[in-house]
């Protein structure tokens, strides 16, 4: 089985989920909101909170599997700071692929990331030493 086929079946757990989410929306606010009385309570809304994140971070990455690459370019600073992808602005939160050499792996691949920091920008995961000016970036959409 290809990628593409993976990303179909993929986006088949991405609906169930959404499914899931529409169908028992009202219990699962109820549950949330209801307060937890005792330490085991307490513990069944962790767990439960912990599998609507997960379900959550499952559904996008369903989705971005089957996303297309739409602009690659080179990564860059504007003059107030702000990282851009040939010369366009990348937003705190804008999800980005950069590609760089792995020491482990002893090549370059692409790797998945997102645009943060509140006075200097960064790349969430990549080591701040390693310099973004000049990296190759792509985006999906």
């Amino acid at each position: 089985m290809n990628y593409k086929e993976l990303a179909e079946k993929a986006r088949e757990i991405k609906a169930g989920g959404e499914r899931f989410l529409a169908q028992y929306e009202n219990e699962i606010v109820d549950f949330l909101r209801e307060d937890a009385e005792d330490a085991e309570s307490r513990l069944q809304k962790e767990i439960f909170f912990e599998f609507l994140d997960n379900l959550h971070g499952m559904c996008h990455l369903a989705e971005y599997m089957g996303l297309e690459v739409v602009k690659e370019g080179v990564l860059g600073l504007d003059s107030q700071g702000e990282m851009t992808l040939d010369g366009d602005i990348l937003p705190l939160m804008t999800e980005v692929e950069v590609k760089l050499y792995d020491k482990e792996e002893e090549q370059e691949i692409w790797t998945r990331t997102y645009v943060a920091g509140a006075k200097k920008r960064y790349l969430v995961g990549i080591d701040r030493s390693c310099p973004l000016i000049g990296m190759r970036a792509r985006m999906r959409g």
